[in-house]
């Protein structure tokens, strides 16, 4: 039996072209042999790479350079969450100008659109749509609702300094403003625009903003988001959401909150609250389960409690 040639590094590593293998000396009887993957014509991956997604798309756009990532692609690269209804879209969404040659590939969602000089940037080297043009063109796909785009949206803004590393933000919220009045006019800025009114700066996780978004709903006053809660003896800490003038704490509590170090660090932080003179609620996954509703009035109820006066008709 003859033994299978070992591919160089470089292309071992992850996604290539059949171009470039042959310009390294591959020969095609050991392109076609069955430890490589074939996503694409022209393009061969190892199976066993870990490759991301930069390096997944790096053969196709060697193949179409003056194609960019964009859409579900774009988000997926920097880690933003992506709409609920197109989580599973797993194709790479790439964007040729007007007249380039538009992908019609297996395992590509091709787009086309005029792209200026501010509307790309590159990330983990391969060329990428910008945070605000990403927005704008997310906005535009079908399925896509209000809320995942307010999720988005502070997602791209959050920024704080609540911890001692803080966060920083993918794009301030007034230059994605600025970015979105100045492509009025454009498929999907006439939404973006409405969901900026609902965007808030600090928001730490998805859940959060739904959890937000659920009690606005559900007619609740607007709670601080990483409300600040400060205790007599000068100690402090921060809450999800808070109601100042009710004294009142929300706080979503996901999986990681299981673990024995964490469940020790709540307890401790969930005194610190109760001895600052505020209540706490902890909104659970299983809470989030049994509905908008639900959580809504378990809010509700302590608000109420807590001086809070529902006074819709």
């Amino acid at each position: 039996m003859t033994r299978r040639s070992e591919l160089p590094a470089h292309l071992a590593a992850g996604s290539f072209t059949v171009r470039d293998a042959r310009a390294a000396g591959i020969s095609a009887s050991r392109l076609r042999a069955l430890d490589l993957a074939l996503p694409s014509r022209g393009i061969r991956v190892p199976r066993a790479a870990e490759q991301g997604l930069a390096r997944r798309a790096a053969p196709y756009l060697v193949l179409a350079p003056e194609a960019v990532l964009s859409h579900l692609s774009a988000l997926a690269l920097r880690g933003l969450p992506l709409p609920e209804a197109l989580r599973h879209d797993v194709r790479l969404h790439l964007t040729v100008p007007p007249g380039g040659v538009q992908f019609r590939r297996r395992g590509v969602a091709g787009h086309r659109a005029a792209l200026g000089p501010e509307d790309t940037e590159t990330v983990d080297g391969v060329p990428v749509t910008s945070p605000a043009r990403t927005f704008l063109d997310i906005a535009a796909l079908p399925g896509v609702t209000t809320e995942d785009l307010v999720v988005l949206g502070d997602a791209l803004v959050s920024e704080h300094r609540r911890s001692v590393y803080g966060t920083a933000a993918v794009v301030r919220l007034p230059g994605l403003r600025a970015a979105v009045e100045a492509a009025s006019g454009r498929r999907g800025s006439a939404k973006a625009r409405e969901v900026l009114a609902l965007v808030r700066v600090g928001v730490d996780s998805p859940m959060e903003t739904r959890l937000r978004l659920a009690l606005a709903r559900a007619g609740l006053p607007e709670p601080v988001v990483g409300c600040l809660i400060e205790g007599e003896s000068g100690r402090h800490t921060y809450a999800d959401l808070g109601f100042p003038r009710f004294r009142l704490a929300v706080d979503y509590d996901g999986s990681h909150h299981l673990t024995p170090a964490q469940q020790t660090r709540d307890a401790l932080r969930a005194q610190e609250i109760a001895d600052a003179g505020w209540r706490l609620v902890v909104i659970t996954k299983g809470d989030v389960r049994r509905g908008d509703a639900w959580v809504a009035a378990r809010v509700a109820e302590v608000l109420r409690r807590q001086g809070w006066e529902d006074t819709r008709p």
